[in-house]
């Protein structure tokens, strides 16, 4: 399945705010090869995985079992740096992230925008006042991970899978 990008290659149902270009990047990044080299996993890194873990738990316990296996693959053909991105944000919760992240509130353009798609509609549904602030939180995560990993393998994953995995995909992300 292709999926049409924007100009700046993001997705186009998922709006991202511009960067500034003057202000030095405030996003996680990852040393990989630090990660690799770790041996054993010391705590924090086994404490993030756990925390990754709960969260796909979530994912596949809000969708049918039937539909897990293609979720699954369709995750496991990303690129490790793009999992690792995918987990990583997945692993932070109890707002863990940039406190900024925290600060950070959609427009009502991009709300409407989000809404147009069935996960968006059902998650703006449900968030009520505070959708704004949830899709900022969601797009603060969002380019974090195009910060670190090449985001296009998993659009194309992402509009493969079913709209409850996708909006629970989205509410982990919003936590």
């Amino acid at each position: 399945m292709e999926v049409e990008k924007s100009e700046t290659g993001q997705h186009p149902d998922w709006p991202l705010p511009d960067k500034p270009a003057e202000e030095p990047a405030k996003y996680l990044v990852v040393d990989t090869p630090a990660i690799e080299e770790a041996t054993p996993l010391d705590a924090d890194m086994l404490a993030e995985l756990a925390k990754a873990g709960e969260a796909v738990t979530a994912i596949q316990n809000a969708t049918p079992a039937a539909d897990h296996a293609d979720f699954e693959a369709g995750f496991d053909g990303l690129s490790t740096e793009t999992q690792r991105a995918i987990i990583g944000e997945l692993a932070l919760t109890d707002r863990e992230a940039d406190a900024d992240e925290y600060e950070t509130y959609a427009s009502d353009d991009e709300v409407e925008q989000f809404a147009t798609t069935q996960e968006g509609s059902e998650l703006v549904s449900e968030w009520g006042d505070s959708a704004d602030h949830r899709l900022g939180i969601i797009q603060a995560r969002l380019l974090r991970m195009e910060d670190t990993a090449d985001m296009s393998a998993a659009w194309e994953w992402f509009d493969s899978i079913t709209p409850a995995q996708a909006k629970a995909v989205l509410q982990e992300l919003a936590r």
